[in-house]
């Protein structure tokens, strides 16, 4: 399996969102989460801005229903990418993330460490001169016309979901599958001075999905001619 770990860029103006405090509230408004997606990963599994489908049992492919050719059908981990926008000066590193589970699972929390830069503001009117609003910018005789703090949303490529053992420990809980369920994700990231911990939700629909070819059926294997 392979999938793009790179972390992409593109820029964006906002203002910065500040409060003094330590509660989620406020670490959301400073490493704001922006959305999940599954671009760019070569994988089986179908991974959307709110939700997935994740396949929990390889089955086997077969052109007919006489088996006149069998073969596997691709089996991969989930994989997706997260998207943030740092609305402070000083850059965030995200350290990790932690995925809770629907209780109906029966799985424990995971936990995952990364390490990832998500970029702070910069000026548009001075190289190199870090912002969190757009009257950090502020330069002698300029007009605010000519100036802003410029936001980077950075994207956290590559971020493992669903893991084997897991598709295996859910493949047999048949009160789970076909059902939508919720995972909560939790990001902590830090900068020299503060701890962030930005949480969301994500729904994933666990089930024993088709990925064969096109032209092809999904055959369990308790199913084949013996």
């Amino acid at each position: 399996m392979q999938f793009n770990r790179a972390v992409t860029t593109t820029a964006m103006l906002a203002v910065l969102l500040w409060s003094c405090g330590s509660t989620t509230d406020n670490d959301q408004q400073v490493m704001r989460f922006v959305g999940f997606d599954g671009n760019n990963i070569d994988q089986q599994d179908s991974v959307n801005p709110g939700s997935a489908a994740v396949d929990v049992d390889p089955s086997l492919c077969t052109v007919d229903f006489i088996f006149s050719e069998i073969t596997f059908e691709l089996f991969t981990e989930t994989i997706f990418n997260a998207t943030f926008i740092n609305e402070q000066k000083q850059d965030i590193v995200l350290r990790k993330y932690r995925l809770s589970f629907d209780p109906i699972l029966g799985l424990g929390d995971v936990e995952y460490d990364i390490a990832a830069n998500l970029l702070g503001g910069f000026c548009s009117n001075v190289e190199g001169r870090r912002c969190a609003v757009d009257n950090d910018c502020i330069v002698p005789g300029q007009t605010s016309a000519t100036f802003a703090c410029l936001k980077t949303p950075t994207t956290v490529g590559g971020l493992l979901l669903i893991d084997f053992l897991t598709k295996e420990r859910i493949k047999g809980n048949v009160r789970a599958l076909g059902r939508a369920t919720n995972v909560k994700i939790a990001f902590t990231g830090n900068d020299p001075v503060r701890t962030y911990t930005v949480e969301t939700a994500y729904t994933i629909t666990f089930d024993e999905f088709c990925n064969c070819p096109s032209g092809q059926f999904c055959v369990p294997s308790d199913m084949l001619p013996q």
